[in-house]
């Protein structure tokens, strides 16, 4: 299927169509970055953004983050989660205030795209902190934004007529090779997409190069590799329509080799998530 100007018109349309991320957000960012900015910087931040202040007092207390006691003040929760994780809150609490999220040619709703946002970040999180907690600054924010490009996507096949014909060719293949089906539509795949809105939103230039390595990251510039690795193997551990699946697990096993993370630590994780699913 060949992409024409019309399409390609289209998706930058649909980029540029979407509303900016409020100032709170390039303000947390901003305090994250900084070297002398501290934890009361950020919750003096949260404090004002009431949808921010629930949304993470929520998952502070969800089982999926496993924190051992009741979370019941916005000092604590950004003390558990570290400021990189709250980062990611904050933009996801403004899409989700902000953004007209209708998924339906990926058979997905507007809750169930924020409960796997929730999944993947919760796991990301616990894995990386084991790791190494620095590279959370990248990879919180990368991990609750992964799907992000489905909605730029989604609209586009509906505003060009092609959903009925993506969702057909998305169940003829079982939800698999979900990013192929893109391009053959589309000529780019959901990462692409995220990581031309993040550049259209200024974010970190390492998030935008992560976020559009995602499908491959031994392509992405060595220096980025600590961050693009992990990433690609939690975008084929946890999908939409699959978690954990012994396919899924196999799939990775060069990515956690050629990116020299430990095995066993992720197996660890991998099976924590699974029982905290389980509570929630």
């Amino acid at each position: 299927m060949q992409m024409n100007d019309e399409v390609n018109n289209e998706i930058v349309k649909s980029i540029k169509n979407l509303p900016m991320i409020p100032d709170a957000v390039h303000k947390i960012q901003r305090v994250c970055s900084n070297p002398h900015s501290s934890i009361s910087d950020v919750i003096k931040i949260v404090e004002t953004d009431p949808i921010l202040t629930a949304n993470l007092l929520r998952a502070a207390n969800s089982p999926l983050y496993g924190f051992s006691r009741e979370v019941t003040s916005i000092a604590q929760a950004v003390s558990l989660f570290g400021m990189s994780t709250v980062k990611g809150f904050a933009i996801v609490a403004a899409v989700k205030s902000r953004m007209r999220i209708d998924l339906s040619p990926y058979f997905l709703t507007d809750r169930e795209f924020l409960r796997i946002a929730s999944e993947q970040n919760a796991f990301m999180v616990r894995w990386m902190s084991r790791i190494d907690k620095q590279l959370l600054d990248i990879l919180a924010p990368a991990s609750f934004l992964l799907e992000i490009g489905m909605i730029v996507l989604s609209t586009v096949l509906i505003e060009t007529g092609q959903a009925d014909a993506f969702k057909e060719e998305l169940k003829k293949n079982d939800f698999k090779n979900i990013t192929k089906i893109e391009r053959d539509f589309l000529k780019i795949s959901s990462y692409e997409a995220a990581s031309a809105l993040f550049e259209y939103w200024n974010f970190d230039e390492s998030l935008v190069q992560t976020i559009f390595f995602t499908e491959y990251p031994q392509k992405a510039p060595k220096s980025l590799w600590r961050y693009c690795y992990p990433l690609a193997i939690l975008q084929r551990v946890i999908t939409p329509y699959a978690q954990c699946q012994s396919e899924q697990l196999k799939s990775v096993e060069m990515f956690l080799i050629d990116g020299q993370l430990n095995m066993k630590i992720f197996k660890e994780e991998l099976l924590t998530y699974k029982k905290l699913l389980l509570k929630d």
